[in-house]
């Protein structure tokens, strides 16, 4: 009798701690940006900003202080659809943290994560801009679940230095890392030292 109680309460412990442990664990359904920004009409206006700050791969015609000139726009609204606006939450100081994934530019069927932060302001425009985090070239499946992992991180103002992992073994951030580093003045990747 003795052992079949001690058995039930530690079962009950078990469940308990493993319910708790899982409800922990955020999804992209905890962080949709229509819970964030309730207007399509803005929603789609922030995503085309975010993307017109770190789209990497633009015309030759278009400089990096003219991303935002009229006339470039029609370029980067042609992009749009290929990015999905996958998380974002504001925290307790006013960021929006973002995360977005588009596919991996001449890799078919891989896709990478960008994540960052920002503010706005009365307007509705980003300023105190940061591209925090990109991922690695990964399976659609693959990405959900690492970029979830990194993101919840990077929501909870955790170190990400785990992260940095060998991307030929097990892939998760990219950059920054000792090669590569983000300015924020400039909102823009440079080169630390060569690879």
């Amino acid at each position: 009798m003795k052992v079949k109680f001690i058995y039930s309460i530690v079962s009950a412990v078990l469940l308990v701690g493993i319910v708790s442990f899982s409800s922990c664990t955020k999804t992209k359904k905890d962080y949709k940006p229509s819970d964030v920004i309730v207007d399509k009409s803005e929603r789609d206006s922030l995503l085309l900003a975010i993307i017109t700050i770190i789209d990497e791969h633009i015309p030759d015609t278009v400089q990096k202080k003219d991303r935002f000139k009229p006339e470039n726009q029609f370029f980067f609204k042609t992009i749009m659809p290929k990015y999905d606006f996958d998380c974002l939450y504001k925290n307790d100081q006013g960021e929006y943290l973002y995360f977005l994934t588009k596919p991996a530019m001449g890799v078919p069927d891989l896709y990478v994560g960008l994540a960052g932060k920002f503010k706005l302001d009365a307007n509705h425009h980003i300023y105190d801009f940061e591209e925090s985090f990109r991922m690695f070239r990964m399976y659609s499946d693959e990405l959900n679940k690492k970029g979830m992992e990194v993101y919840n991180d990077f929501v909870a103002g955790k170190d990400l230095s785990k992260y940095h992992k060998d991307l030929n073994v097990d892939p998760y951030i990219e950059f920054p890392n000792e090669h590569v580093g983000y300015d924020k003045k400039k909102m823009d990747w440079y080169i630390i030292k060569p690879y």
